[in-house]
C-alpha cells in the first residue's frame, strides 16, 4: 500500500552547471526579436536502460528555429556550434541528475518551433558509443543524427529578460536497441523537454518484501529488475513499454548504500496528475516485444512545480495462523 507525502524540491540552479560554458560561436541568425534577448540554459538527463554501463553521445551544437521560419530558411535559424565536440554519458544522468549544460546563451525573446541537438553518431565510428556491462565498446548509430541531429518539437517560448532552463530527457529504455547482423547499437531517440521551474518529481522507497514476490525479476540484493512506472492522469491504463498505454517514464529501483533503503526517483515531470505503479518484472519489459508485465501496486499522485511527491511502496501484511505477521509478497 503506497504512502504519499510531499516536500519542496530545490530548483536546479543554472549557475551550478553553467561552469561548462557554451564554447559556441554564437548565434548565426538575425536577432528576430528587436534586440530584446533572454538567456536559455539547456541540459540533458536520462531515464536508464538495462544491460549497458554507458551510453555516450557526442554533441556538436544546438539549433533553434523561430516560429514562422521555414524549414529550409537556413538564414533564419539561430545556431550555436561548440568549439570542440562534447561527449556525455547520458546513462549516468538518472534520478534527477543533469550534465553538460549544452548552452548558456542569450537568444532573441519570442516563440520557437523546435530545438535541434547536433550530434556525431555515424555507423561504425566511435564518436557516439556504448559500453556494455562486460566492458565491451560498440559504436552508437543514430539514423540521420549526423545530418539532422535530435529534434525536439515545440512550441517553446522565451520571455524577454527572463532566463529559462530546459532539460532534455533521454528515455534510453525506449530508444536503444542492438539489431542482429549489424555491428552498431542503434538509437531511435525518444526525447522529451521540460522546463525545470515548471517541473516536480515522484520518488520514494520500496519495501524489500516487494522484491521477492512470486515470479519477480528483481534482485533482492540490489533492486535491479524492479521499477516504478509513471503514467499521465489519475487511474491511468497501465501497459508495458512499446504498448498503446506505455508509461511516460520508468524509474529504476536502486539500493542506497548509505541508508540501506531501496529507492527510486522519477524527475522532471510536468506539474499534473499521474498514476505511479510498481513492478518487479521490469527486467522483461522490452519495447521491441511489448511483453506483458505485472504491476504489484499503484496509486494516484499529484506533481507540483518545485515539489517532490514522495510515494513509498509497502508490502501489505497478512496474519499467519501462528503468532505475528509476515509481508504478503505474492
Amino acid at each position: 500500500m503506497p504512502k504519499i507525502s510531499r516536500f519542496l524540491l530545490p530548483l536546479l540552479a543554472a549557475s551550478a552547471v553553467a561552469a561548462c560554458g557554451s564554447g559556441s560561436d554564437g548565434p548565426s541568425a538575425n536577432d528576430g526579436g528587436g534586440g530584446t534577448e533572454s538567456t536559455v540554459n539547456l541540459a540533458v538527463t536520462d531515464a536508464p536502460v538495462d544491460s549497458l554501463a554507458e551510453v555516450n553521445i557526442q554533441f556538436t551544437g544546438v539549433v533553434f528555429n523561430p516560429a514562422g521560419n521555414g524549414e529550409d530558411e537556413e538564414g533564419g535559424f539561430i545556431s550555436y556550434d561548440f568549439d570542440e565536440p562534447r561527449t556525455f554519458d547520458v546513462l549516468a544522468l538518472a534520478g534527477g541528475d543533469t550534465e553538460g549544460l549544452l548552452i548558456d546563451e542569450p537568444i532573441p525573446a519570442g516563440d520557437y518551433e523546435w530545438i535541434r541537438l547536433k550530434v556525431n553518431a555515424e555507423r561504425g565510428v566511435m564518436d557516439s558509443f556504448v559500453v556494455e556491462d562486460d566492458g565491451g565498446e560498440e559504436s552508437l548509430f543514430i539514423p540521420s543524427g549526423s545530418q539532422r541531429g535530435l529534434q525536439l518539437n515545440g512550441p517553446f517560448s522565451v520571455n524577454a529578460n527572463q532566463g529559462v532552463f530546459y532539460v532534455v530527457d533521454f528515455d534510453l529504455r525506449k530508444s536503444i536497441n542492438n539489431p542482429q547482423g549489424f555491428p552498431d547499437y542503434r538509437m531511435n531517440p525518444v526525447l522529451r523537454i521540460v522546463e525545470v521551474e515548471e517541473a516536480g518529481s515522484i520518488g520514494g522507497s520500496i519495501d524489500p518484501a516487494l522484491l521477492i514476490g512470486t515470479d519477480c525479476d528483481a534482485d533482492p540484493a540490489t533492486g535491479e529488475g524492479a521499477a516504478v512506472c509513471d503514467y499521465e492522469g489519475n487511474d491511468a491504463t497501465m501497459g508495458s513499454l512499446g504498448s498503446d498505454s506505455e508509461p511516460l517514464t520508468a524509474a529504476r529501483v536502486t539500493l542506497d548504500i548509505e541508508t540501506g533503503d531501496f529507492v527510486y526517483t522519477a524527475a522532471f515531470l510536468n506539474a499534473g496528475e499521474y498514476t505511479a505503479a510498481f513492478t518487479c518484472q521490469a527486467g522483461r519489459d522490452d519495447p521491441a516485444t511489448q511483453n506483458d508485465i505485472r504491476f504489484d501496486d499503484q496509486t494516484n499522485a499529484t506533481v507540483e512545480a518545485g515539489v517532490v511527491t514522495t510515494v513509498d511502496f509497502e508490502a501489505e501484511l497478512v496474519e499467519n495462523e501462528g503468532d505475528g505477521s509476515t509481508p504478503n509478497a505474492e
